[in-house]
């Protein structure tokens, strides 16, 4: 169930805002009808207005100061390279780490005779492909 209790501020001003239309055109209704009054909507209490607008403000402040991007200076960034820099120069030592020391295994090469052989192969299945008229293997 909705309370006055859970409305945010914005709810509560434009409940207040609908109740005053409504007294305004009771009014209106009464005058038009001559003396006979319809029933009257519920008054907002005052006090329910003066709790609105004293938390409007506040609420209006810290949406501002929450809003907008973050800015850092140049030079703070320049501030935390250097720093994440300095990090890495320090768990790699003074020369950087090649991708065959990492794994702990040397870097395996292949020799010309090995090339030579896939290279045949290679040729070999491409122009069978090609005698079947085949563009893909």
């Amino acid at each position: 169930m909705i309370t006055i209790q859970n409305l945010t501020v914005e709810q509560l001003k434009n409940v207040i805002r609908i109740r005053e239309q409504i007294e305004a055109l009771q009014a209106e209704l009464s005058q038009v009808l001559g003396g006979v009054s319809a029933t009257p909507a519920p008054v907002v209490p005052a006090s329910l207005v003066a709790a609105v607008a004293a938390v409007a403000t506040p609420v209006v402040k810290e949406a501002k100061e929450k809003s907008g991007k973050r800015n850092m200076s140049a030079a703070g960034r320049a501030a935390i390279a250097a720093a994440q820099r300095a990090r890495w120069a320090k768990t790699r030592g003074s020369q950087p780490v090649s991708k065959a020391e990492t794994n702990g295994s040397p870097k395996r090469k292949m020799s010309p005779a090995g090339r030579a052989a896939i290279s045949a192969a290679a040729k070999l299945r491409w122009k069978k492909a090609r005698a079947e008229g085949k563009s893909t293997l």
